[in-house]
C-alpha cells in the first residue's frame, strides 16, 4: 500500500510502531518514503497515542501538530504531503497504555494512583519493616499491576484513538492488530468470535466495526504431496 500510494500520487507514509517492527521499513526509509515513530519508546502513553491519532508528530520530544512549524528544528508537519498513515498497532498499543511506561496505568498503580474504584496493585522489590511499614532491605524498586478499571479506560482510549484518526487528512489511514478472540464458554451464544486483540476481551464483537474493510490474515501449511502409509497411494493434503 504505502508503495503503491508513493508510486502513484508521490505522497510518502507515516508509520507510528509499538512492537519493535523497525526493520520491516528500513528500505522504505533510507529511500524517504516513509517516516517512523517507534512510540512505545515514549513518555506519557495516554498523551502519546492521542497526539498520533490527530496527526501529530514527534520531533526531539516535542509535539508538532498538523500545520505547525517546531521552533527549534523549522521542521513543519505539513499533511499535504502524506499519503498513508499507518499503527503498528491496536494491540501493542493496548499494552503500552497498560504498561509500565512512565505514565502508563501499570506505572500509576506502582506509584499508589488509583484509577477507578479498585484499590492500586502495589508491591516492591525488598524486604519491609514489619513495625514500621517502611522497606529495610533491596532496592524498593515499585512495580504495579492492572485492576479491571484500567482494562475499561485502555479500551476506552483506543476507540476514542480510532475514531480520532478516521479525521487525518491522508489518503489511507490503516490500523494492525495482533488476533484476538472472546472467550465462548463465558458468551452468550457460546460462539467462538475473532476480532482484533485489545485490552480484555469485552469488546471483542464490537471493536472491528470501528474500522472499515478488515482483513484477517492467518499463514496455513504448504500443500504437499505424501504417500498413505496403508494404500501407498499419492494424497494431497494440508
Amino acid at each position: 500500500m504505502i508503495e503503491y500510494v508513493y508510486r502513484t500520487t508521490g505522497k510518502t507514509a507515516r508509520v507510528c510502531v509499538g512492537d519493535g517492527s523497525t526493520m520491516t521499513y528500513h528500505a522504505l526509509m533510507d529511500a524517504g518514503v516513509v517516516e517512523l515513530c517507534e512510540y512505545n519508546m515514549l513518555d506519557w502513553p495516554r498523551t502519546v497515542i492521542q497526539n498520533l491519532a490527530k496527526g501529530a508528530w514527534p520531533i526531539d520530544g516535542r509535539w508538532v501538530f498538523p500545520g505547525q512549524t517546531d521552533p527549534t528544528t523549522g521542521w513543519v508537519n505539513d499533511l499535504s504531503g502524506v499519503g498513508v498513515w499507518v499503527f503498528e498497532g491496536l494491540s501493542v498499543a493496548g499494552d503500552y497504555l497498560m504498561g509500565h511506561a512512565r505514565g502508563g496505568l501499570a506505572d500509576l498503580a506502582a506509584n499508589g494512583q488509583k484509577v477507578g474504584q479498585d484499590s492500586p496493585i502495589r508491591f516492591i522489590d525488598g524486604v519491609i519493616d514489619p513495625k514500621t511499614g517502611k522497606l529495610a532491605e533491596g532496592p524498593g524498586t515499585a512495580t504495579g499491576g492492572n485492576s479491571p478499571a484500567h482494562y475499561g479506560v485502555a479500551q476506552r482510549l483506543l476507540v476514542e484513538a480510532a475514531n480520532e484518526s478516521k479525521k487525518l487528512p491522508v489518503d489511507y489511514v490503516l490500523w494492525t492488530a495482533h488476533e484476538g478472540s472472546n472467550d465462548p464458554e463465558k458468551d452468550m451464544n457460546r460462539e467462538l468470535v475473532v476480532a482484533p486483540a485489545m485490552p480484555g476481551r469485552a469488546m471483542t464483537g464490537q471493536i472491528q466495526k470501528l474500522f472499515g474493510n478488515t482483513l484477517h490474515m492467518v499463514s496455513v501449511p504448504k500443500r504437499v504431496k505424501t504417500q498413505d502409509s496403508h494404500t501407498g497411494k499419492t494424497t494431497d493434503e494440508l
